[in-house]
This record gives structure tokens, sequence and C-alpha cells, in this order.
């Protein structure tokens, strides 16, 4: 906010970016398509946009969503009416969604019928591998946060169809399919 008590204007810059998080780019994607190298560059662009659209960080993955919606309230970015009650209608449900977006990324990998070992050590997430540890300590918060039972004492790929019914029954995770996974958890052979 300037001194004189009015909000400051966004540069093209800032716009860009909130024009491509509301697109659905992510920041890699974001930073890629503009030509910024450095992570730290472009978290510096998104700390401005927060200040100068007078958005109270919640420090969550939902504050990029809260800037664009608030950029498109006031002007300052032009989007569609219906892409505005979309992202809207998006910020809404994912307040009341519990799950991180790596936890995400956990289910849609099961989903998809892949091995603890296939995720962690491919780029199946992200662009670097899981670190075992990682894996193991984020796997068992996100079982947890499902209520998943007994997971040391059944084939963990029936774990993953529980878990990945599950978020999918509570609006946790957009539904998608997961018949790659039902074929390896009736054969409990494959892990």
């Amino acid at each position: 906010i300037k001194d004189n008590g009015q909000e400051e204007p966004l540069t093209s810059r800032e716009r860009d970016i909130l024009l491509l998080y509301a697109e659905g780019l992510s920041d890699g994607d974001s930073s890629e398509k503009l030509t910024i190298e450095k992570k730290s560059t472009l978290h510096n662009f998104w700390v401005k946009i927060y200040d100068k659209l007078n958005i109270k960080t919640k420090r969550d993955r939902l504050d990029h969503l809260r800037a664009v919606i608030k950029a498109a309230q006031d002007g300052q970015i032009q989007i569609t009416p219906a892409k505005l009650v979309e992202l809207e209608a998006k910020l809404k449900l994912e307040e009341s969604n519990p799950l991180m977006p790596i936890e995400k990324e956990y289910l849609r990998a099961w989903a998809k019928g892949l091995s603890r070992e296939e995720i962690t050590t491919q780029k199946i997430i992200g662009s670097y591998p899981i670190k075992p540890r990682t894996y193991i300590v984020t796997s068992s918060t996100l079982l947890s946060k499902l209520e998943i039972k007994n997971v040391k004492t059944r084939p963990i790929f029936q774990v993953y169809l529980e878990a990945v019914k599950k978020a999918i029954e509570k609006k946790w995770l957009e539904d998608l399919d997961y018949s790659s996974l039902e074929e390896k958890a009736r054969n409990p052979l494959t892990e």
C-alpha cells in the first residue's frame, strides 16, 4: 500500500504470474515460461504481490489462489466471471481439504499402481526422487488422516486402494482411474 493509503498497482510481470497460476501452472512451470531462473526471484514476486493486494498470508498452499481471486475481484487482472467462480469454489473446497499437495501426488501415484520403489527411485512426484524416509513419514501421515487401519497386516496395494477410494469418497481428491491399482490389489504377490 502506498503512503497515501491507496493500493499500489501490480506490475505487468506480477499480473503475468497471477494469470499463469489462474491457468493452473505451478511455480516451476511459471518460472520456466517467464524465464525466471531463480526460485527465490519468483518467491520475491509473490511476496510483493501479497503486499500490494494486502493479502495476509497464511503461509499455506492456498496463498497464491487467494491472491489471484483478490486481484481479479479488484480488477487488476482479467479473467472470465466463470473462471473467478471456479477459483472461488476451488478455494472453498481446498480450505476444507486437509491434504497437502504432496499427499495428493502420492494418492495419484498409488492410483496408477506404482510401488514405493517406483515412487522413491523415479521422478514420479516433482523433479527429484523422494527419499525413502520422507516417503514413509508422508505415507504414514496420509494413511492416518484417511483413518486407514491394519496397514502392516495387509498387502500394500490393498492399503493403497482403500486410501485412494476413501480420499475420493471424502472429495479430497478428484475422481480418477484406479483400475491398475485394483488389479494389483487383487494379486497379493505383487508386493
